[in-house]
C-alpha cells in the first residue's frame, strides 16, 4: 500500500535505535513520520528500499541522499513488521519532494492499480 511521510532520519536492526538526522544514516533504510521535526520513534514507520535506484535517492547516508532529510515522500510497498515496529519492507516505488512547490523525483516502478 502506500504511505506518505516525512524523512526523519534511519534506524539499525530495531526501531529503538533511531537516528534523527544524518549522522551515522544506515546504508539499508529510513524512517518517516507524519511532522518533518518528529523525535519520537513510536511515532515513526520503518522503510526499506528494495532497488539501487529508491536507496540513491532516499538512503541519507553519505554517498546517496543526506539533504533528502525533512523532506516529504509518498511510498509504496508491502506493509509488514520491519526493525520491530509497522512499516514498509519492501518499498518499489517512491516520489520525494525536493519542496512543496517542485515535481517529484521518483524512482521504481508506479503501481498502475
Amino acid at each position: 500500500g502506500y504511505v506518505v511521510g516525512y524523512i526523519v532520519g534511519s534506524t539499525g536492526s530495531n526501531i529503538s535505535a533511531a537516528v534523527f538526522g544524518t549522522e551515522n544514516a544506515s546504508t539499508s533504510n529510513i524512517i518517516i513520520a507524519a511532522s518533518k521535526t518528529e523525535k519520537d520513534y513510536k511515532q515513526c514507520v520503518t522503510v526499506k528500499p528494495s532497488s539501487n535506484a529508491i536507496k540513491k535517492i532516499l538512503l541519507l547516508n553519505e554517498g546517496n541522499n543526506p539533504s533528502a532529510l525533512g523532506k516529504k515522500v509518498i511510498l509504496y510497498g508491502t506493509i509488514k513488521l520491519y526493525c520491530g515496529t509497522s512499516g514498509i519492507n519492501t518499498a518499489t516505488y517512491a516520489e520525494l519532494y525536493p519542496d512543496e512547490n517542485s515535481d517529484p523525483e521518483t524512482a521504481g516502478t508506479k503501481p498502475t492499480n
